[in-house]
């Protein structure tokens, strides 16, 4: 089947994102710079929700920024931080994701997860995975696809070492890439999911060695418990060798765990021309 062009579809907000108000951060000679209870704080729950609206909907380069700045105890520079990322949402309005067409017959699923350990606030971990539909062409010569889902978020714990957040992240990833399995199987056959294998393939990706190591060991020789207990999930969750390594700079979540300008650049693109590559991938 070739590729139809014609047939992709580009869900934005560009609407939403220009009728947005942003606002210049006064000066203050406070020497702590904590927002006040009022209009400082309304201003900043206001825009965080403006944010959040965006990220969680259509834009994942912005979904970092939304869960990072958001904060039990923000400060000014916080909301300054905030009306930045607004700014640059404006400065690229008509951004989106766009749906490629995947042919059911010969599509898989993919998530794809990352963590970075302890850069959220009171050393949580910030996390985060894409859940996308794509075909067996991506281990050949590489497919479009398209994102079923996607989501940033911090850990409900300090977690212990950078294996623990990778497999933590890991663990949610896959949990909702089930899921996602399950639900489409059902939609496309009419049986319960429960009364019926899914469909699809489901395969995962990682750029943490430790993780792909420790998850194709029978029992994971670690010292936290609960890491184990995430490994084994992940590992009860799929098909043996389903999980796959990935060098770092081909890791496109990356930009779900942390904020720089180069890696929301690169969320854009990938939200655009949705290419999956899992070629050279160990599985």
């Amino acid at each position: 089947m070739r590729f139809d062009e014609k047939q992709r579809v580009t869900v934005h907000q560009s609407n939403f994102v220009k009728t947005t108000t942003v606002r210049k951060v006064p000066s203050t000679g406070r020497a702590d710079h904590t927002l006040e209870k009022g209009p400082e704080m309304t201003e900043y729950k206001s825009c965080g929700g403006s944010l959040n609206w965006l990220a969680n909907k259509t834009r994942c380069d912005l979904a970092a920024a939304a869960s990072l700045l958001q904060k039990g105890s923000p400060t000014l520079e916080d909301l300054r931080e905030m009306y930045k990322m607004v700014s640059y949402a404006q400065e690229h309005a008509d951004v989106g994701i766009t749906l490629n067409p995947v042919p059911w017959h010969i599509m898989i699923v993919v998530d794809i997860t990352d963590s970075s350990w302890a850069n959220a606030e009171d050393l949580k971990s910030q996390m985060g995975f894409f859940v996308l539909a794509t075909t067996f062409k991506a281990f050949a010569t590489g497919a479009y696809g398209s994102i079923l889902e996607y989501k940033s978020f911090r850990s409900k714990r300090s977690l212990k070492s950078t294996l623990a957040a990778e497999a933590a992240a890991k663990d949610s990833g896959v949990d909702h890439a089930v899921y996602l399995n399950a639900f489409l199987s059902e939609l496309l056959t009419g049986v319960r999911a429960k009364d019926q294998e899914p469909l699809f393939q489901h395969f995962s990706v990682t750029d943490c060695k430790c993780l792909y190591d420790a998850v194709r060991q029978a029992t994971p020789s670690l010292t936290e418990k609960r890491t184990i207990i995430n490994l084994t999930d992940t590992r009860d969750a799929m098909a043996k060798d389903h999980l796959l390594w990935i060098p770092t700079h081909e890791m496109m979540a990356d930009g779900l765990t942390k904020v720089t300008k180069d890696l929301m650049q690169t969320l854009t693109r990938f939200m655009a021309n949705t290419w999956v590559s899992l070629r050279g991938s160990e599985g």
